[in-house]
């Protein structure tokens, strides 16, 4: 395979695509039948909006492009609802079924905190719900991955090892952009947990080795190698940045830097996605 096409948009979603700031928000009705490959996307993509809502919620609270924010918040609650509902209908085995119902039930509380008052207390409750939300999405996430190695259809070029493959390799790309944005918010407003730096610099590092792996990738098309050049521009503007103002880094430039980082990611991700379904339409059946 020396080029992967990207999947055929209808003509809206191309135009959100191609203009919107914040980033492509696949609702209910732009999914259709999922294929194994769409499926590992939108549950990695939930465990990025479990990082964004709570971004956007702390961007708030710090009184940054809160309308913005605001609205980027909301729009991720009605996307996340959506795509739950997707996914727990989708879901093969009695394992996957079990994991995206853990995910439902932690986010009925994940998803009362995020429509509190943005202030310190608010972002307090956020706070305490963000990391069992974020480890309990990428165990979906990390499950699909294994059901889509199990299948005879799998393109073994994808695979990176247990639990892990090229689609998620991108999407973790994307995740760590909004998580790394997170927690500088966090740590910013003064309001950090003890492991607050411990999750930022494992961000940092998975960040930088899943973006290697993307990188290295023999089956990019000119189009990804692209995007992800353009990706490594923006991830070393962060560190020379940060480096230069003693380890921190404007949040509102980091923000829209990052937004970026997702938009890049998702098309990526999207010729990923479309390249792991060698045989067509793989199905659960």
């Amino acid at each position: 395979m020396k080029k992967l096409l990207f999947p055929i948009l209808s003509p809206i979603l191309a135009l959100v695509l191609l203009s919107s700031p914040v980033t492509v928000l696949l609702a209910d009705d732009a999914i259709g039948d999922l294929t194994i490959g769409r499926a590992v996307n939108i549950a990695a993509r939930q465990r990025m909006f479990s990082q964004r809502m709570a971004k956007a919620f702390a961007l708030s609270t710090q009184q940054i492009d809160v309308d913005l924010n605001d609205e980027q918040l909301m729009g991720c609650i009605s996307t996340f609802d959506a795509n739950q509902a997707k996914l727990a209908e989708y879901a093969p085995t009695l394992e996957l079924k079990n994991k995206i119902s853990k995910v439902s039930g932690l986010w009925a509380d994940y998803k009362l905190a995020l429509q509190k008052d943005r202030n310190k207390l608010g972002l307090m409750d956020v706070m305490e719900n963000n990391q069992a939300m974020f480890l309990a999405c990428d165990d979906v996430v990390r499950s699909l991955n294994d059901y889509a190695a199990a299948q005879p259809d799998f393109n073994p070029a994808f695979k990176l090892g247990k639990g892990r493959n090229m689609v998620d390799a991108a999407a973790r790309v994307r995740s760590l952009s909004q998580r790394m944005t997170y927690y500088s918010v966090v740590l910013k407003s003064g309001m950090q947990f003890a492991q607050t730096k411990e999750y930022l610099e494992v961000a940092h590092t998975e960040f930088r080795a899943n973006l290697g792996n993307i990188m290295l990738f023999s089956e990019n098309s000119p189009e990804a190698t692209a995007e992800i050049a353009e990706i490594v521009g923006i991830w070393e503007k962060y560190n020379n940045a940060a480096k230069m103002l003693g380890g921190e880094y404007d949040l509102i430039q980091m923000n829209e830097d990052f937004n970026k980082v997702v938009s890049l990611v998702d098309h990526v991700v999207l010729e990923y996605e479309e390249a792991l379904d060698t045989a067509g339409q793989v199905s659960k059946n």
